[in-house]
């Protein structure tokens, strides 16, 4: 969205944000990231609000805090994460993740997030990434008290299915 103000007499343009641009962003950088990275083409197959993250076998989770607080939980399977893992690094990784693979997964993340951050900054998003964590277990929940905004995001990457869930609230 964007407003048209006066200032001392001379309109200028304000952009303002919204948990839309987040979520775009997030995508638009999620396609990009993936191509350049690891090879893989992204299509979006739906999104989905919700209330709460699901919960996923495997998944990685990283928060923003500044003008708006997220926070962002990458989900997947073992096959998907591992395959993933493979096309990062050149290595192929079978079985289970060991702490190189977490590692690749972790800062395709960080990278994600990070160019999304990045991307919005001229709309008035600043803040702080915390590091990714690795998350294994399908009993894993991540609840986000406070929030207004939650959608989740289904991922097709041609070797799986990544979902993002996105909280977000202006702070």
């Amino acid at each position: 969205m964007v407003l048209s103000v006066k200032f001392f007499r001379k309109n200028i343009t304000v952009k303002k944000m919204s948990a839309k641009q987040i979520l775009s962003s997030i995508y638009e950088n999620t396609k990009k990231v993936l191509k350049d990275m690891a090879g893989v083409n992204t299509k979006l197959m739906k999104i989905q609000p919700v209330d709460k993250a699901p919960s996923e076998d495997y998944s990685i989770l990283m928060g923003i805090s500044g003008s708006w607080s997220c926070v962002i939980v990458v989900g997947f399977d073992l096959e998907t994460g591992l395959a993933l893992a493979s096309r990062l690094s050149g290595k192929t990784y079978e079985g289970d993740f060991d702490e190189e693979s977490e590692s690749a997964l972790c800062e395709l993340a960080n990278i994600i997030i990070g160019n999304a951050m990045n991307a919005l900054d001229g709309l008035g998003f600043e803040g702080n990434l915390t590091p990714p964590t690795f998350s294994q277990g399908k009993g894993v929940s991540f609840f986000t008290p406070g929030t207004q905004k939650a959608n989740l995001l289904f991922l097709d990457i041609g070797i799986g299915v990544l979902k993002i869930f996105v909280s977000s609230k202006k702070q």
